[in-house]
Protein backbone atom coordinates (compact mmCIF):
# COMPACT_ATOMS: atom_id res chain seq x y z
CA UNK A 1 0.00 0.00 0.00
CA UNK A 2 1.32 3.72 -0.84
CA UNK A 3 2.00 5.95 1.46
CA UNK A 4 -0.64 8.59 2.12
CA UNK A 5 -0.41 11.92 3.05
CA UNK A 6 -2.34 15.22 3.65
CA UNK A 7 -2.03 18.63 4.77
CA UNK A 8 -2.78 18.37 8.41
CA UNK A 9 -0.33 15.36 8.73
CA UNK A 10 2.04 16.96 7.12
CA UNK A 11 1.80 19.83 9.65
CA UNK A 12 1.85 17.80 12.77
CA UNK A 13 5.09 15.76 11.14
CA UNK A 14 7.24 18.88 10.22
CA UNK A 15 5.63 20.14 13.77
CA UNK A 16 7.06 17.01 15.91
CA UNK A 17 10.49 17.32 13.86
CA UNK A 18 10.99 20.99 14.86
CA UNK A 19 10.26 20.13 18.27
CA UNK A 20 12.36 16.75 18.59
CA UNK A 21 14.54 16.91 21.47
CA UNK A 22 17.72 15.79 19.23
CA UNK A 23 18.87 14.66 16.05
CA UNK A 24 18.92 11.12 16.73
CA UNK A 25 15.24 11.11 16.83
CA UNK A 26 13.97 10.05 13.76
CA UNK A 27 10.36 11.30 12.57
CA UNK A 28 8.74 9.30 9.75
CA UNK A 29 5.73 9.91 8.12
CA UNK A 30 3.21 7.22 6.92
CA UNK A 31 5.38 4.78 8.64
CA UNK A 32 4.34 1.16 7.48
CA UNK A 33 4.76 -1.25 11.17
CA UNK A 34 4.20 -4.83 10.76
CA UNK A 35 1.39 -6.26 12.88
CA UNK A 36 2.82 -8.81 15.24
CA UNK A 37 -0.55 -10.93 15.14
CA UNK A 38 -0.99 -11.18 11.27
CA UNK A 39 2.23 -9.81 9.63
CA UNK A 40 1.25 -7.35 7.34
CA UNK A 41 2.25 -3.65 7.05
CA UNK A 42 -0.08 -1.39 8.81
CA UNK A 43 0.17 2.29 8.39
CA UNK A 44 0.88 5.28 11.35
CA UNK A 45 0.52 8.83 10.59
CA UNK A 46 3.85 9.59 12.08
CA UNK A 47 6.49 6.95 13.59
CA UNK A 48 8.87 8.59 15.94
CA UNK A 49 11.69 6.82 17.17
CA UNK A 50 14.23 7.37 19.64
CA UNK A 51 16.69 5.63 22.64
CA UNK A 52 15.55 6.03 26.78
CA UNK A 53 18.73 4.49 28.44
CA UNK A 54 19.45 2.44 25.63
CA UNK A 55 16.29 1.27 24.60
CA UNK A 56 14.46 1.84 21.50
CA UNK A 57 11.28 3.45 21.78
CA UNK A 58 8.58 4.03 19.72
CA UNK A 59 6.24 6.65 19.29
CA UNK A 60 3.13 6.55 16.82
CA UNK A 61 1.20 9.65 16.34
CA UNK A 62 -2.20 9.43 14.34
CA UNK A 63 -4.15 12.44 12.91
CA UNK A 64 -7.46 13.36 11.75
CA UNK A 65 -8.74 16.40 10.20
CA UNK A 66 -12.40 16.40 10.74
CA UNK A 67 -14.87 18.73 11.31
CA UNK A 68 -16.55 17.02 14.61
CA UNK A 69 -14.79 16.33 17.94
CA UNK A 70 -13.24 12.94 17.85
CA UNK A 71 -14.94 10.74 19.31
CA UNK A 72 -14.08 7.42 21.90
CA UNK A 73 -14.40 5.01 18.55
CA UNK A 74 -11.15 6.40 17.54
CA UNK A 75 -9.47 6.42 20.60
CA UNK A 76 -10.41 2.72 21.08
CA UNK A 77 -9.83 1.87 17.27
CA UNK A 78 -6.29 2.78 17.74
CA UNK A 79 -5.54 1.81 20.68
CA UNK A 80 -6.16 -1.93 19.47
CA UNK A 81 -4.27 -1.16 16.06
CA UNK A 82 -1.20 0.15 18.22
CA UNK A 83 -1.22 -2.19 20.63
CA UNK A 84 -0.17 -4.89 17.55
CA UNK A 85 1.88 -2.83 16.46
CA UNK A 86 4.74 -2.41 19.43
CA UNK A 87 4.37 1.40 19.86
CA UNK A 88 5.52 2.10 22.94
CA UNK A 89 3.30 5.18 23.55
CA UNK A 90 0.68 6.55 21.03
CA UNK A 91 -0.55 10.71 20.35
CA UNK A 92 -3.77 11.28 18.78
CA UNK A 93 -4.06 14.73 17.12
CA UNK A 94 -7.32 16.20 15.74
CA UNK A 95 -7.69 19.20 14.04
CA UNK A 96 -11.29 19.43 15.38
CA UNK A 97 -10.66 18.22 19.39
CA UNK A 98 -11.99 15.57 21.18
CA UNK A 99 -15.51 14.57 22.84
CA UNK A 100 -15.23 14.30 26.94
CA UNK A 101 -15.16 10.64 26.93
CA UNK A 102 -12.64 10.33 24.17
CA UNK A 103 -10.25 12.20 26.76
CA UNK A 104 -10.88 9.87 29.55
CA UNK A 105 -10.56 6.66 27.80
CA UNK A 106 -7.12 8.17 25.89
CA UNK A 107 -5.50 8.66 28.92
CA UNK A 108 -7.41 5.49 30.67
CA UNK A 109 -5.18 3.79 27.98
CA UNK A 110 -1.92 6.19 28.70
CA UNK A 111 -2.53 8.05 25.50
CA UNK A 112 -2.34 11.54 24.92
CA UNK A 113 -4.70 13.88 22.86
CA UNK A 114 -3.59 16.89 21.35
CA UNK A 115 -5.48 20.01 19.31
CA UNK A 116 -3.82 22.45 17.47
CA UNK A 117 -5.65 25.76 18.72
CA UNK A 118 -6.20 28.69 16.57
CA UNK A 119 -4.89 32.22 17.61
CA UNK A 120 -7.01 33.51 20.23
CA UNK A 121 -6.81 37.70 21.50
CA UNK A 122 -4.83 36.07 24.42
CA UNK A 123 -2.00 34.03 22.41
CA UNK A 124 1.46 34.28 24.32
CA UNK A 125 3.79 34.00 21.15
CA UNK A 126 5.70 37.53 20.14
CA UNK A 127 7.75 36.60 17.33
CA UNK A 128 6.01 33.49 15.02
CA UNK A 129 2.83 35.42 15.21
CA UNK A 130 4.33 38.16 13.27
CA UNK A 131 5.30 36.14 10.97
CA UNK A 132 2.61 36.31 7.33
CA UNK A 133 4.83 34.34 5.41
CA UNK A 134 8.10 32.23 4.90
CA UNK A 135 10.28 32.29 1.66
CA UNK A 136 11.63 29.09 0.82
CA UNK A 137 14.04 28.65 -1.34
CA UNK A 138 14.57 25.49 -4.20
CA UNK A 139 17.29 24.57 -5.68
CA UNK A 140 17.83 22.85 -9.11
CA UNK A 141 20.71 21.14 -10.41
CA UNK A 142 20.13 20.58 -14.07
CA UNK A 143 23.39 17.72 -15.02
CA UNK A 144 24.51 18.94 -18.46
CA UNK A 145 27.65 16.67 -18.38
CA UNK A 146 29.27 13.55 -17.47
CA UNK A 147 32.65 11.94 -17.31
CA UNK A 148 33.72 9.11 -16.47
CA UNK A 149 37.66 8.59 -15.05
CA UNK A 150 38.60 4.84 -16.12
CA UNK A 151 41.74 3.05 -15.62
CA UNK A 152 42.88 1.00 -18.67
CA UNK A 153 43.70 -2.72 -19.20
CA UNK A 154 47.76 -0.80 -19.36
CA UNK A 155 47.49 1.13 -16.27
CA UNK A 156 46.96 4.35 -18.12
CA UNK A 157 44.12 6.68 -17.00
CA UNK A 158 41.76 8.82 -19.18
CA UNK A 159 38.24 10.38 -19.25
CA UNK A 160 35.48 9.25 -21.09
CA UNK A 161 32.08 10.64 -22.58
CA UNK A 162 29.30 8.27 -21.58
CA UNK A 163 25.60 8.49 -22.77
CA UNK A 164 23.09 8.44 -20.22
CA UNK A 165 21.92 4.81 -21.28
CA UNK A 166 25.72 3.80 -20.83
CA UNK A 167 25.72 0.36 -18.92
CA UNK A 168 28.19 -0.39 -16.14
CA UNK A 169 28.65 -3.40 -14.91
CA UNK A 170 30.47 -5.49 -12.46
CA UNK A 171 34.31 -7.04 -13.17
CA UNK A 172 32.15 -10.02 -14.23
CA UNK A 173 29.88 -8.48 -17.31
CA UNK A 174 26.68 -8.45 -14.92
CA UNK A 175 24.62 -5.15 -15.33
CA UNK A 176 24.57 -3.22 -12.68
CA UNK A 177 23.01 -0.01 -13.62
CA UNK A 178 23.39 2.71 -16.54
CA UNK A 179 25.34 5.93 -16.42
CA UNK A 180 22.15 8.01 -15.76
CA UNK A 181 20.80 5.86 -12.73
CA UNK A 182 24.26 6.21 -11.44
CA UNK A 183 24.27 10.30 -11.26
CA UNK A 184 20.65 10.33 -9.75
CA UNK A 185 21.59 8.14 -7.04
CA UNK A 186 24.38 9.97 -6.61
CA UNK A 187 22.86 12.99 -6.42
CA UNK A 188 20.36 11.96 -4.61
CA UNK A 189 21.81 9.92 -1.92
CA UNK A 190 25.15 12.07 -1.36
CA UNK A 191 24.28 14.50 1.69
CA UNK A 192 27.30 16.96 1.03
CA UNK A 193 25.45 17.58 -2.52
CA UNK A 194 21.99 18.04 -0.45
CA UNK A 195 23.88 20.68 1.65
CA UNK A 196 25.46 22.30 -1.04
CA UNK A 197 22.24 22.80 -2.81
CA UNK A 198 20.58 23.76 0.05
CA UNK A 199 23.52 26.55 0.46
CA UNK A 200 23.01 28.07 -3.14
CA UNK A 201 22.70 31.71 -3.29
CA UNK A 202 22.04 33.46 -6.67
CA UNK A 203 26.31 33.78 -6.98
CA UNK A 204 26.18 29.82 -7.94
CA UNK A 205 25.19 29.58 -11.34
CA UNK A 206 27.00 26.45 -12.31
CA UNK A 207 27.95 23.41 -10.19
CA UNK A 208 31.03 20.98 -10.93
CA UNK A 209 31.17 17.68 -9.08
CA UNK A 210 34.09 15.55 -8.78
CA UNK A 211 33.91 12.39 -7.08
CA UNK A 212 35.16 8.32 -6.96
CA UNK A 213 33.65 6.13 -9.32
CA UNK A 214 30.51 4.44 -8.46
CA UNK A 215 31.50 1.03 -6.60
CA UNK A 216 29.37 -2.69 -6.70
CA UNK A 217 27.88 -3.52 -3.33
CA UNK A 218 30.94 -5.37 -1.94
CA UNK A 219 32.45 -2.20 -2.90
CA UNK A 220 34.56 -2.97 -5.72
CA UNK A 221 35.33 -0.89 -9.31
CA UNK A 222 32.29 -0.69 -11.72
CA UNK A 223 33.26 -1.49 -15.59
CA UNK A 224 32.18 -0.03 -18.50
CA UNK A 225 33.18 -0.61 -22.28
CA UNK A 226 35.60 1.37 -23.39
CA UNK A 227 35.50 0.13 -27.42
CA UNK A 228 37.60 -1.20 -29.70
CA UNK A 229 41.22 -1.21 -30.94
CA UNK A 230 42.81 -2.11 -34.35
CA UNK A 231 39.36 -3.65 -34.61
CA UNK A 232 40.01 -5.79 -31.46
CA UNK A 233 37.36 -5.08 -28.54
CA UNK A 234 39.27 -3.81 -25.32
CA UNK A 235 38.78 -4.91 -22.12
CA UNK A 236 36.36 -3.36 -19.80
CA UNK A 237 37.81 -0.15 -17.63
CA UNK A 238 37.28 0.43 -14.10
CA UNK A 239 35.40 3.49 -13.25
CA UNK A 240 37.71 5.56 -10.90
CA UNK A 241 36.12 8.81 -11.20
CA UNK A 242 33.20 11.21 -12.19
CA UNK A 243 32.86 14.63 -13.33
CA UNK A 244 29.47 15.93 -13.20
CA UNK A 245 28.33 19.54 -14.44
CA UNK A 246 25.60 21.48 -14.90
CA UNK A 247 23.51 25.04 -14.06
CA UNK A 248 21.94 25.73 -11.19
CA UNK A 249 18.54 27.43 -10.63
CA UNK A 250 17.11 28.82 -7.87
CA UNK A 251 13.21 29.22 -6.90
CA UNK A 252 12.03 31.48 -4.12
CA UNK A 253 8.51 30.38 -2.74
CA UNK A 254 6.31 32.85 -0.86
CA UNK A 255 4.09 30.49 1.59
CA UNK A 256 1.72 32.03 3.83
CA UNK A 257 0.99 31.84 7.34
CA UNK A 258 -1.72 30.99 9.80
CA UNK A 259 -0.86 30.75 13.44
CA UNK A 260 -1.80 28.65 16.46
CA UNK A 261 -0.54 26.62 18.96
CA UNK A 262 0.33 22.84 19.69
CA UNK A 263 0.48 21.60 23.14
CA UNK A 264 1.44 24.90 24.55
CA UNK A 265 3.91 25.93 21.88
CA UNK A 266 3.28 28.83 19.35
CA UNK A 267 3.23 28.28 15.78
CA UNK A 268 2.66 29.29 12.35
CA UNK A 269 2.37 27.01 9.15
CA UNK A 270 2.03 26.85 5.75
CA UNK A 271 1.19 25.10 2.34
CA UNK A 272 1.35 25.65 -1.26
CA UNK A 273 1.12 23.74 -4.84
CA UNK A 274 4.36 23.85 -6.69
CA UNK A 275 5.28 22.24 -9.78
CA UNK A 276 3.05 19.27 -8.72
CA UNK A 277 4.21 19.25 -5.44
CA UNK A 278 3.23 20.57 -1.86
CA UNK A 279 5.70 22.76 -0.33
CA UNK A 280 4.27 22.60 3.86
CA UNK A 281 6.60 25.21 6.37
CA UNK A 282 6.24 25.11 10.42
CA UNK A 283 7.70 27.74 12.46
CA UNK A 284 7.34 27.46 16.17
CA UNK A 285 8.61 29.66 18.87
CA UNK A 286 10.83 28.58 22.37
CA UNK A 287 10.62 30.55 25.76
CA UNK A 288 13.06 32.65 24.92
CA UNK A 289 11.49 34.03 21.41
CA UNK A 290 13.80 32.06 19.32
CA UNK A 291 11.84 30.33 15.76
CA UNK A 292 12.85 27.82 15.03
CA UNK A 293 11.56 26.37 11.12
CA UNK A 294 11.81 23.24 8.72
CA UNK A 295 9.71 22.52 5.74
CA UNK A 296 8.43 19.79 3.82
CA UNK A 297 7.95 18.64 -0.24
CA UNK A 298 5.65 16.06 -0.79
CA UNK A 299 4.81 14.61 -4.26
CA UNK A 300 1.27 13.47 -5.12
CA UNK A 301 1.54 9.41 -4.22
CA UNK A 302 4.72 10.33 -2.25
CA UNK A 303 6.56 10.56 0.64
CA UNK A 304 7.07 13.83 3.00
CA UNK A 305 10.70 14.41 2.48
CA UNK A 306 12.02 17.48 5.08
CA UNK A 307 14.38 20.01 4.78
CA UNK A 308 15.53 22.68 6.97
CA UNK A 309 17.51 26.18 6.33
CA UNK A 310 20.60 26.33 5.99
Amino acid sequence: MPARTNEFQEMVALLTTVMREDDSMTVTPSAMLPDIVTGTLREVDICVETQVVGNKVVVGIECRDHKRPQTVAWVEETHTKHEALQVNFTILVSSSGFSEEAVLKAAHYGMRTVTPGEVTPGFVGTVVNNLDKITTKRAHFRVQAVKLKVRLGDGHEAWLDPFVDTPLTTQDGIDVADVAEVVKGMLTDNPKQREHLQTATDDDKFMIILTNGPTAKDGTPLYVSVGTKDGEELPPAAVIGMHISGPVTLDFIDVPLKHGDYNGTPFSSGSVPFEGMRISVVATEGDDGTVTWAGSTTKPGGGQEFFRPA
